[in-house]
């Protein structure tokens, strides 16, 4: 299941990006990019939760993309925060859905942390993304009232012990019907507790894309 490393086209540079895409007989498969948390704090498309999710996805037979935002490792231009990194998004769901093999009826965006916040924003104006998922957003940190207006199918995983992501700030912000799953024991950087939010994750874009229709 290994990934293909390569350059995205954005607005005046590329962006770094590593993709899987199951070979057959999966037939087109359903995909999910994933986002990672603030670079500011050493988030890039290696960090733990980024690298579990997308290997648990892979396992499952659903295609792949995480890439790094503007200005991080190997990705072009400077850092843009909640102000540009949407683009980014936004850019890489186009390149995903034009890939051989990727169903671009069943795509999601899945977020980590800050990640969560600018994969919201972006997939939430997307009419071709079938499923939001974040991970851990981060609500204490940022103005996130937004996230009440999400009409995507949408889960949201957090641990009980994460101070940037606290369970009654949370539970105010959700749209009605979202999904909310715990991670017992885990804080903010889910370390030894990768695989656990990994399979929540596959748990709910199998029932929503795993299969073609």
């Amino acid at each position: 299941m290994s990934e293909k490393i390569l350059f995205i086209p954005a607005s005046g540079f590329q962006l770094e990006a590593a993709v899987y895409v199951p070979e057959p007989p999966h037939g087109f498969s359903g995909g999910a990019i994933i986002c990672h948390p603030h670079p500011q704090y050493g988030g890039d498309m290696r960090n733990n939760v980024v690298m579990g999710v997308q290997e648990a996805l892979a396992k499952a037979g659903l295609a792949t993309l995480r890439f790094n935002f503007r200005g991080v490792g190997r990705s072009g231009g400077g850092l843009a925060g909640p102000d540009g990194d949407p683009e980014d998004v936004s850019r890489v769901v186009e390149y995903f859905r034009d890939l051989p093999g990727v169903d671009r009826r069943r795509m999601a965006v899945v977020g980590y942390s800050y990640g969560a916040m600018v994969g919201f924003a972006a997939g939430m104006l997307d009419p071709g993304i079938a499923v939001l998922v974040g991970i851990s957003p981060p609500v204490a940190a940022f103005r996130m009232e937004f996230m009440a207006r999400i009409t995507h199918p949408l889960l949201v995983v957090t641990g009980d012990k994460d101070m940037f992501c606290p369970l009654d700030k949370l539970r105010s912000l959700l749209p009605a019907g979202a999904k909310l799953d715990l991670v017992k024991g885990a804080d903010h950087l889910y370390r030894g507790y990768e695989s656990e939010a990994g399979k929540l994750v596959v748990t709910f874009l199998m029932e929503k894309i795993g299969h073609s229709s």
